[in-house]
């Protein structure tokens, strides 16, 4: 009898694991001091608490610095798909998704310095998510329910991209960085800057990127198995070019106990839909090419960003500090066929977070909070012609008797929260609660208005039995309510095809609310030399909404039905650093490992679609005097489980290499790196991408780039 994916991957990753760190346990640093956790200097500020990452029983990943350098990519799915128990859900090279324990989209709640970041990126899987990983200062990942924060969204998981664009703290002259890079699959080109300044009183920021890239070179015909000529190059992804450009201006006011900020930021990015993606029916050989470019679907995307952030010290019992964020975001993207706009997505939305923090004894202290959000969605479909080389005119469509693929609808979110922790001797416990009510308005016909109330609560506990080790549970009840592209999409019975995906999506008005029973339990390790942890959870769902393709019209268009059946989620993740170096020696060395399996079944015994394999990972890094290097080796498993009526995809391994050399001088600090990309040139089809059979990931390529620091 074959054995599960998920026992594979634990007796893997104990055995990869016992014989490095087992020995250490029993053999030194038996220190007498048993209260003190180990030394964590990563807050991780997207916790309520503010904890250190050894003091939260949340599987938390934190990306910053030089790490962050060398991980940060064109999208954030890329990002972060070599971080355990994180996946990429590319659709092209310019759309990456992230996927956390199998779970992306509307169960993936991505912010922007902790307020949403809102998009259409959940709507559709050819949707960019609107943040640029590049101008990141640090990203922390929250893997698991994390409803209690930041509401329903975030019942698979919590993303949090920090930035600078608020300043916190005054500044003494002014300090930035300019970087350039090129790299050679896509023949792109990004350069951006950033500058922050001021005094002790005042502080600003600024910051801006532009990138373009042509068509990505790939290792094989990206088109998989049997297929006509189409007549185009076999190593590229034809249409899958593009360029952004992102500036964002901010200040803030700095007080003695606080401070307070504006920032406006603006987004331009057009991107190409890769052929095959958006096939509606296939391309004959006799076809005239001009008429095949008139049919290229490409989105036109623009955000603007207004935001206001401030914190307070009050040194009360009863609030200690406050914290209040309101954010803006006005975003529009039109999809292209040809030079015909085919279908326009339109979101205008509100959100406010005010938050206070207490301790009303010592080792006892808590967070209560408010979340409002209130925003405006619809997506039109009918074809308007323009000249796609001007700037793109407002399409509502009131003239062209445009259909709704997404009704114009009102979504209002309110929720309350409150988290509790207390520390006793070797022990800290966190338990909190939360409520939430959503209501839907539609203008749609035949479309029913919905509201619903969710409630979540979370308990943890965290043990530092031993000096260097520590184990922690934490059991959470979480509801999410549907989204609105869950409940109303084609509602009104147009059957409108999606040009980008080629696909036709149905909504379900009659979702119910969506119901996670989660357990996570996690074994940390801390010695002079190796660090580590490795945590195993199991999530239970009712009423599990998914997207499953369950037909297809005359025209042979694939039809997707949004549908709800309870399912099931199990996995494991390990992570471990090793210092391979001694004091003294010639050079630094260490070594990262990973590795991370996840397995979904829904109540029916069918597999959940589009779930990433198990995987292998590991980076073996050097620092030697201004030299630094790395050598990067992931291993994914074939996915023989792709889901109903899904395609299995095939095992790879994946070789990246880096070298980097730093110049420091009385006013400036230069690093200037080489990285290959995919160095055996490797066909990678990811089993978490809608375009796995026609747009594989890059192959080898050649990034080469400069970073000043001043």
């Amino acid at each position: 009898m074959k054995k599960s994916i998920i026992a594979i991957a634990i007796a893997i990753a104990i055995t990869a694991a016992t014989p490095v760190f087992m020995p250490l346990a029993f053999a030194e640093n038996k220190k007498e001091n048993k209260e003190e956790l180990p030394m964590e200097e990563v807050i991780i500020t997207s916790s309520a608490l503010n904890r250190k990452k050894a003091e939260t029983a949340l599987p938390v990943t934190v990306i910053s610095g030089e790490e962050l350098h060398h991980k940060a990519s064109n999208t954030l799915g890329e990002t972060l798909s070599a971080t355990p128990g994180i996946a990429n859900a590319s659709f092209g090279p310019s759309v990456g998704q992230p996927v956390i324990r199998g779970q992306q989209g509307n169960r993936v709640r991505i912010l922007q310095n902790s307020t949403g970041n809102i998009d259409a990126s959940s709507s559709g899987p050819d949707h960019a998510v609107t943040i640029e990983p590049l101008l990141a200062e640090s990203i922390e990942v929250l893997k698991g329910p994390s409803t209690l924060l930041y509401g329903g969204g975030a019942i698979g998981g919590v993303i949090n991209v920090i930035d600078n664009r608020i300043p916190k703290t005054g500044a003494d002259g002014v300090s930035g960085a300019f970087e350039q890079r090129i790299d050679s699959a896509s023949e792109g080109k990004t350069s951006l800057l950033k500058l922050d300044g001021g005094s002790e009183d005042w502080a600003w920021h600024l910051d801006g990127l532009y990138r373009g890239w042509e068509d990505v070179k790939v290792p094989v015909d990206p088109i998989a198995g049997e297929h006509d000529d189409h007549g185009d190059s076999h190593n590229r992804i034809h249409n899958s070019g593009g360029k952004t450009k992102n500036i964002t201006a901010g200040f803030s006011r700095i007080f003695d106990d606080g401070y307070l900020g504006f920032s406006v930021s603006h987004l331009d990015n057009k991107y190409g839909i890769p052929e095959g993606g958006h096939d509606h029916g296939g391309h004959s050989e006799g076809e005239d090419h001009e008429e095949h470019e008139e049919e290229e679907v490409w989105i036109d995307l623009k955000q603007n960003r207004y935001d206001i952030a401030g914190g307070y010290e009050l040194g009360l019992a009863w609030a200690e500090n406050i914290k209040w964020n309101l954010t803006y975001t006005d975003y529009k993207h039109l999809e292209y066929e040809g030079h015909e706009v085919a279908t326009t997505y339109t979101s205008n939305s509100w959100e406010n977070r005010l938050e206070a923090s207490h301790s009303f004894a010592e080792n006892w202290t808590g967070v209560i909070g408010m979340q409002n959000q209130r925003r405006v969605f619809q997506a039109l479909a009918g074809h308007h012609d323009h000249d796609h080389e001007g700037e793109h005119a407002a399409f509502e469509g009131e003239d062209h008797d445009a259909d709704a693929l997404i009704p114009e609808t009102q979504h209002l979110s309110n929720g309350l929260f409150w988290v509790e922790s207390y520390q006793t001797g070797n022990w800290i416990h966190e338990f909190g609660g939360r409520v939430d009510v959503d209501q839907f308005t539609t203008d749609g016909h035949g479309a029913e208005d919905r509201d619903f109330t969710s409630l979540s609560f979370s308990a943890s506990s965290i043990w530092q039995f031993h000096n260097n080790w520590s184990t922690s549970v934490a059991l959470s009840r979480s509801e999410r309510a549907p989204s609105i592209d869950e409940l109303y999409s084609n509602v009104e019975g147009h059957d409108i095809i999606h040009g980008a995906t080629g696909t036709i999506q149905l909504g379900n008005q009659d979702l119910n609310t969506e119901i996670s029973n989660n357990i996570d339990f996690s074994l940390r390790w801390s010695f002079d030399k190796v660090k580590g942890d490795i945590t195993l959870f199991y999530n239970d769902f009712s009423d599990y909404i998914y997207l499953m393709k369950t037909d297809h019209n005359d025209d042979h268009i694939d039809v997707y039905t949004y549908n709800q059946q309870d399912a099931t989620f199990k996995g494991v993740e390990v992570s471990s650093n090793i210092l391979l170096s001694n004091p003294g020696s010639w050079a630094d060395w260490d070594l990262d490992v990973f590795a991370d399996a996840i397995e979904g079944k829904n109540a029916d015994g069918s597999y959940v679609p589009r779930l990433p394999p198990y995987r292998l990972g590991a980076t073996l890094n050097l620092h030697k005097n201004n030299w630094g290097s790395y050598l990067r080796t992931t291993y994914a498993a074939a996915q023989d489980n792709p889901g109903l009526n899904e395609d299995p995809t095939d095992s790879y391994t994946r070789v990246d290499v880096a070298v980097n050399y730093s110049i420091a001088s009385a006013n400036t600090d230069t690093l200037l790196f080489l990285r290959v990309k995919n160095l055996t040139n490797a066909e990678i089809r990811n089993s978490t991408s809608f375009l796995r059979d026609v747009a594989p990931e890059a192959g080898r390529s050649l990034e080469l780039g400069a970073r000043v620091m001043f």
